[in-house]
Parts: structure tokens; C-alpha cells; sequence
């Protein structure tokens, strides 16, 4: 126990405190700049840190202040510039409605105020874990056995599917949909489809983070880059004083910050579970305890409130696996136990005692790291957001080759061609409302899953039987997700469909189209009972990729068929029970998600046809320049297309400049970490 005390000795070393806020300041900067996230400053920082730093406690507390510190900004992105992705979703659904109504400041200073207390809540679960528990807490975690991964990763996908309470169908076809993909990859030199056991994890990893990002960051960003309008589109009131009144709203609901920061932090030490599970986890947990469930998905503040104060306690509860365990809670944890490893500490138990000053610096820290980056954010909101106020296209030009630069390092373009095709069928589904979250937490699960049943599948024992071991976790999760669907459907949660008012902000803020805009109400009547609409041609394409899923399945060599196989029979059900509703011409019900925004906005196809052939011209710059030169031109695109008069040059110019300081800032960092 005295070890946990010797660390405080550090707040009188000014060594510390330099790099704890060289991390806070650090991590909230990056966190500013839209399509940049904490991981591309901490992958780098990693190696830095070891080379450099000498004191392992100093090393480690500084990495896990850039992550925690950068948690407490994840909100802007997804608020202030339209850019979601799948651990903060609920964030851009609701927060971004709510900033097209001229609410942005207010938004954002609620969201630090509850991060904060939440995060500070997590911060006590893992401190608890390690000081009153520490031996149960590590015989429980040891005892976690993948079949439990298995039932936790399935229920955590279900939910988001249950959320879309008028079309549940979508939303279960669409997380199916994205864990076949998921359970596929592209080799990367040859290009085949492959089954996912026959792949590198590393390829896997990279092919579901260029679909996640096209699906939902670059088909948001081109939506509203074709929209040309700025993202608020009603008159802010002063921003300083409005980010201190969002403050003193989120501290107003402290209890119930207080209440899903624990649940946050009790989801965050089971190993694995990452901030999109509590992000997600959370934000039903909310809506299950609210009476009157009809404003969520509509651009609510405190199902915004719910999902952030969870959040910031699920990564700091996350430290008690990567502690106890050397199981990362979460990918913020991994880089954290990668730091401690390479220090040539190993976690467990015995880490209390030798290392427990380390221990107690971690917990402090975040304790510290937190709030103080949550301030820094009420400070500089107030000038941020009137960003919302440029057009788009000004920040599509710069956000969407930032995404392609994410991939600069790979060997093969593979990487860029996926999230291009992923962001045409992101569109695709905001056209034809299908949910597009439970297809990326898919996605993303799939890597775990696939993960966990292929190691599970080379057992000596049975495929079958390691099948069956899974029913226990399934029978219990099975009764939750189907209590959680009755709850959600009698809360008619999710975006309603509507066309864009007369101010131009979309009704129910979502810019989605009217019901009507493809002929599937207002003419029903006049129309045969069942006929094939454009509707069911896409949810036939759905039920072809099932087939084709059960084609590869059925003829793969390899010993983890048996996955793959199961969701493909899953994908072919979910998609001809919703292709009947769809011959039938039965009404879209309301789904979790925004719609095309740029419909209904003047001259919208032509500059839609613009923008494509911008991409295209773009790609096809990728084998004659390369691709960073290719980014740096990028910007000159929508700002002489889709702007005017000086706006359109002073654009062009900054554009060009911020993208050639960007791609100088990454050829430093990899001749610095090479």
C-alpha cells in the first residue's frame, strides 16, 4: 500500500508537470482539428515517449494523459463539423441537430461539463478496483473467457439495431451486413475477397477502419459538402456566454451524469468492450429509465448527456483490465500497455506492489487530465463555433483528403479504393434509410468476433460444441435484447422523415427526404400491392451479399466457416423479411440516422455530378502525382465549384496551405519514428 502513496511525490516535480501538460494541451489540439483523432498523435508519441523518456512512471502518465485528455474533446467533431463514426455516433446524431439549429456552443459546453463528472466517476470505479478489490476483480477478469466476449460483442450489436425502434428490421440487416464484411477482407497486393481466417489481423483491421470511416465520416461530409451551406443554418446567440450556460446545464444533471458515468465505468473494466459498446450501452440505458422516450434521435441534449458522461468513465473504468490483467480495455488502453510493456513492467497483481506508485499516477492523472482538458475546451469553444457558420465546402475540402491521409502509410491504395466504395454505400443508405451505426459496430465487432471464434474453432474439441457453450450468456442477453426492443418500440425513438422547411434547416433538424420523394405514400394507393421499388432493389443487393457470404462459407477450407456461415443465414433472413415489407410498399418507418441533407437544396443533382467527378479526377491523381500531392489540390475543387467571388479564392489558398502543412507535419513524424 505504501507504494500507491510514493507517486503523490511526483506533484512536487516539475518534470512532471511539464509533461502532463505538454499531453493535456497536446491531446486537446489535435482533438480541434476536424478528421483528426488522439490515435495519429499517440501512435507516434508512443515510440517518442519510451525513446526518450527514462522514467517509466513519467513515460506511462504522460501517454495515458494524452488519451484521457483527448476523450474530453471527442464531441467538437461530431457537433460543430457533421463527423461521426462509431464510438460516438449518438454524439453527431444528436449534438448535430442540434448545432444546425444554431445550438453548437450550448451543446458542446453541456458535453464537457457531464465528460468531465463522468470521467471523474470512472476515474473512483478503477481506483476502487485496484484499492479495495484488486484480488477478486483480477480471479474475475482471469475467468473472462472468450465465449463471454462473444455473448457481450453480439449484445452490444443488437442494441443499436433495437434503437431504430420503426425499423428494426434495417437495423438487425444492416449489423449482420456489416459483420459478413467484417469477416472478409482484400488482400492487399492481389485484391481477392478472402475469407477473414485466411488474412493477416493487420489487413483485417485496416480494411474495417476504411469502411467505418467511408460509411460514416466521408458519406457525412460529402452529403453536406453538396448541401453548400454552412452547417448551422439558424442565428447563434453569443457564443461565450451560451457555452457557460450549456456548462451549468450538464452540471444541473449531475445525477444523472453520476449515474451513467458508473454504469460507464462498470461496462469499461470488462476487458475489451472499447468506448463505442458504453457509448452505445449507455445511451439505451437512458432512454430505458426516461418516461417520455419521443424526443431521442430528434436532436436530444440529455440523450447527448447520457452517452458522453459514460464515456469518459468507460475508458478510465478500462484501466482495471489493462492493470490487473494486461487486457486492454479499450483501444486508448492498448497503447497504454504497449508503454508499459516496453518499460519491462509486467501487469498483474504484482504491479500493485512493486509499481503501485505508477498505479496511483495513472488514476491521478486521469483525475487531473480530464477536467483540466474539459475547461481548455469551454475556453476555446466560444470562437470555434462560429465556425459553423463558413460553408461547407470550405471544410469538406480540407476534412476529406485529411481521411484519405490516414492511409498515406499503407503499401497499397487498397486502403483509399474501400472507403471511397464504403462511402457510396454510406450514401446509399442515408438515401434509402437504412441505419448506417449498426452496419459500422458490425464491422468493428467482426474483428473481435471473427477473433475469438477462429482461436476458439482450432480447439480439439468440436466446432459445434464450442457453438453450443455459448447458451448460457445467449439465454440471459437473448431476454435483455428482446425487453430492450419492447421498451424501445413503444418509445417511436429515431429521426423523423421529413423534407427541408422553409429556413432550410431540416424539419426535426435532419435534412432527410420527404417519404413521399420516391412515390412510397402519397400514391401507394394507385400502385399495385407488390411491386419492385427502389427500395427493395437495395435491399435485394442486401440479400445477394448473404448469398454470396453463404457461397464462401460453404466452400472454404478453412476451420472458422462456421461464423461466417451463421451470419450469412442471418443476412438472407433479415433481408427477405424486410424485401416483403418493401414489395409491399409498406411506409419507412423512422430510423436512428440522418438523411441526405443536400436533397431538397438548390441545384443539388449538378452539384452532386460536380462532386463525383471530383472524386474521380482525385483518384485517378493517386497513380499520376501521388497521393499527397494529390490532397494538396484537393481543396481547389469544392471552393472553386461550389463557392463565389473571394470567398472561393481566400478558400482555395487556405485550403492548399493547412493540406501542405499537414503533409509535411506527417513526413516529419514518420522520419522521426522510422
Amino acid at each position: 500500500m505504501s507504494e500507491l502513496f510514493e507517486g503523490l511525490a511526483y506533484l512536487s516535480n516539475w518534470v512532471y508537470w511539464l509533461a502532463f501538460g505538454v499531453a493535456v494541451l497536446t491531446a486537446v489540439f489535435i482533438r480541434l482539428l476536424p478528421g483528426v483523432s488522439t490515435s495519429l498523435v499517440v501512435a507516434p508519441a508512443l515510440p517518442f515517449i519510451v525513446a526518450n523518456v527514462e522514467d517509466p512512471l513519467i513515460g506511462i502518465v504522460m501517454l495515458t494523459t494524452l488519451t484521457g485528455a483527448g476523450l474530453m474533446m471527442r464531441s467538437v467533431s461530431p457537433v460543430l463539423f457533421g463527423l461521426p463514426d462509431s464510438a460516438n455516433y449518438v454524439t453527431f446524431l444528436e449534438g448535430n441537430q442540434l448545432a444546425r439549429r444554431g445550438q453548437a456552443a450550448h451543446t458542446l459546453g453541456a458535453a464537457y461539463s457531464v465528460s468531465a463528472i463522468g470521467g471523474l466517476v470512472g476515474v473512483l470505479v478503477f481506483a476502487s478496483a485496484l484499492l479495495i478489490g484488486a484480488p477478486l476483480v483480477h480471479w474475475l477478469l482471469s475467468a473472462f473467457e472468450g465465449m463471454a466476449f462473444v455473448a457481450i460483442a453480439l449484445f452490444a450489436l443488437v442494441i443499436p439495431a433495437l434503437l431504430n425502434s420503426e425499423a428494426m428490421l434495417k437495423g438487425l440487416a444492416a449489423a449482420a451486413l456489416g459483420l459478413l464484411l467484417g469477416t472478409s477482407g482484400l488482400d492487399p497486393f492481389e485484391g481477392p475477397l478472402r475469407s477473414a481466417s485466411d488474412g493477416s489481423d493487420l489487413w483485417r483491421s485496416s480494411f474495417v477502419t476504411a469502411a467505418a470511416i467511408g460509411v460514416l465520416g466521408l458519406a457525412e461530409v460529402i452529403d453536406l459538402t453538396v448541401a453548400r451551406q454552412p452547417l448551422s443554418l439558424r442565428e447563434m446567440p453569443d457564443s461565450r456566454s451560451e457555452v457557460l450556460r450549456g456548462v451549468c446545464y450538464g452540471l444541473g444533471r449531475w445525477r444523472i451524469a453520476v449515474r451513467q458515468g458508473l454504469f460507464g465505468g462498470l461496462v469499461g473494466v470488462m476487458p475489451g468492450t472499447g468506448t463505442g459498446l458504453v457509448h452505445w450501452l449507455s445511451y439505451a440505458l437512458g432512454i430505458s429509465l426516461t418516461k417520455d422516450k419521443r424526443e431521442f434521435g430528434r436532436g436530444s441534449l440529455d440523450g447527448l448527456l447520457m452517452a458522453e458522461s459514460a464515456v469518459g468513465a468507460g475508458v478510465a473504468g478500462g484501466g482495471t483490465p489493462t492493470v490487473l490483467v494486461g487486457i486492454p480495455g479499450s483501444r486508448a488502453w492498448a497503447f497504454v500497455l504497449v508503454v508499459i510493456l516496453s518499460y519491462g513492467i509486467a501487469p498483474g497483481p504484482r504491479m500493485l506492489e512493486q509499481n503501485g506508485d505508477i498505479v496511483a499516477m495513472i488514476a491521478l492523472s486521469l483525475a487531473l487530465g480530464m477536467p483540466a482538458a474539459a475547461v481548455i475546451g469551454m475556453l476555446v469553444t466560444g470562437r470555434l463555433v462560429k465556425l459553423a457558420w463558413v460553408p461547407y465546402p470550405v471544410i469538406g475540402g480540407i476534412v476529406i483528403p485529411v481521411f484519405f491521409l490516414g492511409f498515406a502509410s499503407t503499401e497499397s491504395l487498397v486502403g483509399i479504393y474501400v472507403m471511397a466504395a464504403a462511402a457510396v454505400l454510406g450514401l446509399l443508405m442515408k438515401w434509402r434509410k437504412w441505419p448506417r451505426a449498426p452496419f459500422v459496430i458490425g464491422l468493428s465487432t467482426s474483428f473481435v468476433l471473427t477473433w475469438v471464434t477462429d482461436a476458439l474453432a482450432e480447439r480439439e474439441t468440436v466446432e459445434m460444441t464450442v457453438w453450443f457453450m455459448l447458451w448460457p450468456a445467449l439465454a440471459v442477453l437473448s431476454v435483455a435484447a428482446v425487453v430492450a426492443a419492447v421498451v424501445f418500440k413503444r418509445g417511436r425513438l429515431g429521426v423523423p422523415i421529413a423534407r427541408p422547411d422553409k429556413a432550410g434547416a431540416d424539419a426535426g433538424s435532419t435534412g432527410g427526404p420527404a417519404a413521399s420523394s420516391d412515390g412510397e405514400s402519397a400514391a401507394a394507393g394507385a400502385r399495385p400491392r407488390i411491386a419492385v421499388t427502389l427500395p427493395s432493389l437495395f435491399t435485394m443487393a442486401v440479400i445477394a451479399a448473404g448469398l454470396w457470404g453463404l457461397y464462401v462459407a460453404s466452400s472454404s477450407p478453412s476451420s472458422g466457416w462456421v461464423f461466417p456461415l451463421l451470419v450469412s443465414f442471418a443476412v438472407v433472413g433479415l433481408g427477405g423479411a424486410q424485401l416483403a415489407f418493401d414489395l409491399r410498399q409498406s411506409k419507412p418507418g423512422r430510423i436512428m440516422d440522418i438523411g441526405i441533407r443536400s436533397l431538397g437544396t438548390a441545384d443539388a443533382r449538378r452539384t452532386a455530378l460536380f462532386m463525383a467527378a471530383m472524386m474521380a479526377v482525385f483518384m485517378a491523381l493517386l497513380h499520376v502525382i501521388g497521393l499527397r500531392y494529390a490532397t494538396i489540390l484537393f481543396p481547389l475543387g469544392p471552393a472553386l465549384l461550389f463557392l463565389e467571388g473571394r470567398t472561393r479564392w481566400i478558400s482555395a489558398g487556405v485550403g492548399v496551405a493547412l493540406l501542405a502543412a499537414f503533409n509535411v507535419a506527417l513526413v516529419l513524424i514518420e522520419q522521426h519514428t522510422a
